[in-house]
């Protein structure tokens, strides 16, 4: 039996204790970084998870694990993050741009570990450093040589990794033979789960391509068809980077009898001038009026756009639907108003 490696657990709480400031620093760093290489390119799951490890779970870790320690520095996952993504296709795209943007120390995939017959949580983990290029920024001097730990995963896979956890089935050997059977069903089902989004993501995509190539004038809209007119309709700086709400809008188009892809461009096109001008109004004014500024998008009002592409369509449909417009959107309100007094 192999002897525990024995600790100077007060020196290495003294060494956790002065080098904390250090890390929090990198924490907050690498999450901004990773705010900014996120942004727009990949569908999170829910934001990025990230923390510093404390010394009472790095003293707990010391006591559960055997670990061949020279100094707190050694551990790898003094700074972690975890990104969950909805999608798999998602995934190699983030690991492509941690590669690009960090100094790589380290990479492996979980799944790579098992076999056919067996299962456990997939993931793909990076240990990282920052690159000599950042080193010289004032905010981010003295930390270089410090690590930090950075997993990437699907919705699916991070449920079955927090499951395990709780239930602590691991591996095979910790679950109980009369369980096993219903573990590998839970397993494999959450596989599929990634197997499948992907399969409608890919069926998504043809559609999308057939309907741009052979568009149906009267055929009734549907949110990927919306999407394409309002791309096609309004000027690029003004669709949202934060995702727009084609659903909702759908839903108001069908209540003023807007249900057809050349209805919608009919409307958009005989209003498109005015709602353009609008836009630049509103734009002006909230310049002139630095409470409303303060108020709205500063980056969005610096471009000079303020409604996104589904805002724009409303402000299309309420010019060539006046009444009908302001007597739904009343309606609108007053139900919102009735579920939050419910609620």
């Amino acid at each position: 039996m192999t002897k525990k490696p024995e600790y100077d657990l007060v020196q290495l709480e003294k060494e956790h204790t002065s080098i904390l400031p250090l890390l929090t620093q990198l924490d907050q760093e690498i999450d901004h970084q990773l705010a900014q290489l996120l942004y727009r390119n990949v569908s999170l799951a829910f934001p990025v998870q990230h923390r510093v490890k404390s010394w009472a779970s790095i003293a707990e870790k010391l006591e559960r694990v055997s670990l061949s320690l020279g100094g707190v520095r050694d551990l790898q996952d003094l700074v972690g993050f975890r990104i969950v993504l909805q999608f798999t296709r998602d995934v190699d795209r983030v690991c492509s741009l941690v590669e690009k943007n960090f100094k790589i120390v380290d990479r492996y995939d979980t799944v790579k570990r098992l076999k056919e017959d067996q299962f456990g949580y997939s993931s793909v983990h990076f240990l990282v450093e920052l690159p000599e290029g950042w080193l010289g920024v004032p905010t981010m001097a003295g930390l270089d040589n410090l690590k930090a730990e950075i997993q990437v995963r699907t919705t699916a896979q991070h449920i079955w990794a927090e499951a395990s956890q709780t239930l602590q089935y691991k591996n095979e050997g910790a679950v109980p033979p009369e369980l096993r059977r219903a573990i590998y069903r839970v397993s494999a089902l959450l596989e599929t789960v990634d197997l499948e989004f992907e399969r409608v993501l890919s069926a998504r995509d043809s559609y999308r391509s057939e309907v741009a190539q052979s568009p149906a004038p009267s055929e009734p809209l549907n949110v990927d068809t919306l999407q394409q007119i309002l791309d096609a309709s309004w000027p690029k700086a003004n669709k949202s980077a934060d995702g727009e709400n084609y659903a909702d809008l759908l839903s108001d188009l069908n209540t003023l009898g807007v249900t057809t892809s050349d209805a919608l461009i009919k409307v958009i096109l005989k209003r498109h001038h005015e709602t353009l001008a609008e836009d630049a109004k509103t734009v002006k004014d909230i310049r002139n009026d630095p409470k409303r500024s303060a108020a709205s998008k500063r980056e969005r009002i610096e471009a000079g756009v303020f409604f996104a592409h589904v805002g724009l369509t409303r402000v299309a449909l309420s010019l060539e639907f006046p009444d009908e417009w302001r007597k739904h959107t009343i309606g609108k309100f007053q139900t919102i108003l009735q579920k939050n007094t419910k609620s």
